[in-house]
């Protein structure tokens, strides 16, 4: 099933063209998908172990789907494990997600606007986290630290 849809993913970015008329005119991708795409998250973050062994078949040399601390990355069935990782949440006493929306959900629920008079403040909010988290990897055991964004803005 994993197979299907990368290679549905694979197709969707290949005929982006097809998929948005509109967009014809425009110039063609400046890179080749297929040796490009050497990793990924899955959409769905209980499949990982399935999703590893059908991604390596198909030439995938990572997968971040996991979650994990700031430590170096390792090789899992043949493919490197690169979660996401807990970064610090300034303010409070827990750590959150790696990546842009998990920030989000922790400062404005399930909005994603939230209140607007909060927007700056959730901005450095998550730069001083992410700040942190580059400092604790920096000052300890330089291990590479790994971000995720969903957002355009």
């Amino acid at each position: 099933e994993w197979k299907s849809e990368i290679s549905q993913a694979k197709a969707f970015v290949k005929s982006w063209k097809t998929n948005t008329p509109e967009l014809k005119g425009e110039a063609p991708l400046p890179f080749d998908y297929d040796k490009e795409l050497i990793g990924a998250r899955t959409p769905c973050l209980e499949g990982q172990k399935n999703m590893v062994a059908a991604a390596r078949t198909m030439g995938f040399r990572y997968d971040s789907s996991g979650v994990g601390n700031q430590v170096w990355p390792k090789k899992k069935d043949g493919v490197w494990d690169i979660p996401l990782q807990l970064v610090p949440m300034p303010g409070r006493a827990f750590e959150t997600l790696s990546m842009d929306y998990n920030f989000m959900v922790n400062q404005s629920g399930t909005s994603t606007q939230g209140d607007p008079s909060q927007h700056e403040y959730w901005g450095n909010q998550m730069r001083d986290g992410l700040l942190q988290a580059f400092d604790r990897s920096y000052n300890g055991n330089r291990a590479p630290l790994i971000i995720g964004n969903h957002f355009e803005s």
